[in-house]
């Protein structure tokens, strides 16, 4: 290596100069005479460049883990190093040569990082071996964090997951701060926050791990649409879906998936990732590539991975998209909480009240309302344990079950309200007036959304002064 790209590299590193700061204060310039520098985009290849002898020698000791006719013996990304042996004595083996390099070439290794996993199947029992770097023992871990992604001895990734729904959830966290102080921000810029603040850290690497059902992540989104919508933590989950209209964080995860797929099924051959994939093909059972197909099969498209062909992204957010919608739709059906949502919510799919300019208190009562927990009597009395034909409304006198029709449409209390509403709904569609009670009903929250959350608006706060006076 020489001439002019030699000359410029070695001119980024002749009499390099570093200082050290701390809290704002600078201590004096000094040399520095080893290392890359911090941040530099050179850097990464330089040091590839420098450990790779490292990687050579040790593949050429043999030692590895045998996978696709390869003995896979070594992981390098930048300066994170993972030694894959079979056996203890290989490890060691391996750490100790590992040590001898370190030495010769002047690098520490950060003690506190470097840790053993001894992966196995549950009923055998953990390594007891002691494996030492030099003079220091090695501590033997249940898991490890390697880019990001946590792997545990029994390769589950439970853990990790669990993992990256805390960290979403402080990322959740912050967004709505930023919401708390800025009020009223729009629906468009609440999911693109959702999107590019929250998402990727709930889906990092979803594409290995993301095959099953993961509660803690799951509960980060459903706190997501809870916050946007202002409801509690009771409102039905199909409610926050069908009305936002976003899809479920399985189907997304399975989204990963593909995209990892098509990743793989593009790769040159030459390359190990690409031969250990294909090995892992031919197993096809209780692996990778058996869970993908499983979920290929479920939407009919088993010859992609027969024929090892790509699939078509776009496509397949539209098939999970319509899964959501078809889950949806199966337990609002079947569900009797939500029979009255079931009456006037057909189609999955954003409300309008939602992505329009509405006040947050507004917005809320609303979801509330539409959703059924709205605390009217027919939902307190569901939480005291009140028979349902006894959840009579205390502000009239028509002996009537206080729910959701009973206060848009029929209580005596609101009638000022309601004969406002009426006539501006009537003045937009002059058929409405001929409705009959139930349709009308079913009609305001299909398509007069905005009028409906003024009508709460007033309504709710004459029930509480009623009430509370």
């Amino acid at each position: 290596m020489n001439g002019k790209i030699y000359d410029a590299i070695k001119s980024l590193y002749n009499n390099t100069l570093s200082c050290i700061r701390l809290n704002n204060e600078f201590t004096p310039w000094f040399m520095s005479s080893s290392g890359v520098r911090q941040g530099d985009v050179l850097s990464p290849s330089l040091f590839a460049i420098f450990v790779n002898d490292l990687a050579i020698d040790i593949k050429d000791m043999h030692l590895g883990v045998p996978m696709a006719n390869e003995d896979v013996s070594i992981l390098l990304y930048a300066d994170d190093i993972v030694i894959l042996a079979e056996s203890e004595e290989n490890l060691q083996h391996m750490i100790s040569y590992m040590q001898k390099w370190c030495n010769k070439w002047r690098l520490k290794i950060n003690y506190a990082k470097t840790n053993v996993v001894h992966f196995r199947n549950r009923r055998k029992p953990r390594t007891s071996y002691i494996f030492k770097y030099a003079d220091v023992q090695l501590e033997t871990v249940d898991r490890y964090k390697y880019l990001g992604i946590y792997f545990n001895e029994f390769l589950n990734f439970t853990s990790s997951a669990d993992v990256l729904a805390e960290s979403s959830g402080r990322a959740m966290g912050g967004i709505i701060g930023k919401f708390k102080s800025i009020r009223n921000l729009t629906y468009d810029i609440f999911l693109k926050l959702f999107q590019t603040g929250v998402i990727p850290i709930m889906d990092y690497c979803a594409g290995v791990w993301g095959f099953n059902d993961n509660n803690a992540i799951d509960i980060i989104q459903n706190r997501a649409m809870r916050y946007f919508m202002g409801v509690n933590k009771f409102a039905p989950t199909h409610v926050l879906y069908g009305d936002l209209g976003w899809i479920m964080p399985k189907y997304r995860r399975w989204i990963s998936i593909v995209r990892l797929w098509n990743r793989l099924v593009s790769m040159e051959d030459g390359r190990i990732t690409k031969r250990i994939f294909l090995w892992d093909k031919e197993l096809c059972y209780n692996n990778w590539s058996s869970d993908l197909y499983e979920i290929l099969s479920e939407f009919g498209l088993e010859y992609t991975f027969e024929d090892m062909s790509t699939i078509n992204v776009k496509y397949f957010e539209e098939l999970m998209l319509h899964r959501t919608a078809k889950t949806w739709k199966d337990t609002i059906t079947f569900k009797p909480k939500l029979r009255t949502y079931a009456k006037f919510k057909k189609d999955f799919g954003t409300e309008e009240y939602l992505t329009g300019f509405m006040s947050r208190q507004q917005r809320s009562l609303l979801a509330k309302f539409r959703g059924g927990i709205l605390p009217l009597q027919v939902e307190t009395g569901r939480w005291q344990n009140v028979a349902w034909g006894d959840r009579i409304c205390k502000l009239c006198n028509q002996n009537s079950v206080e729910d959701e029709f009973h206060f848009l449409c029929t209580c005596e209390l609101y009638n000022d309200q309601r004969i406002s509403l009426f006539e501006k709904v009537t003045a937009k569609n002059a058929e409405f007036a001929i409705f009959s009670l139930e349709d009308k009903f079913i009609y305001l929250l299909k398509f007069e959304n905005r009028e409906v959350a003024k009508y709460l608006e007033r309504a709710y706060h004459l029930r509480k002064t009623c009430i509370y006076s």
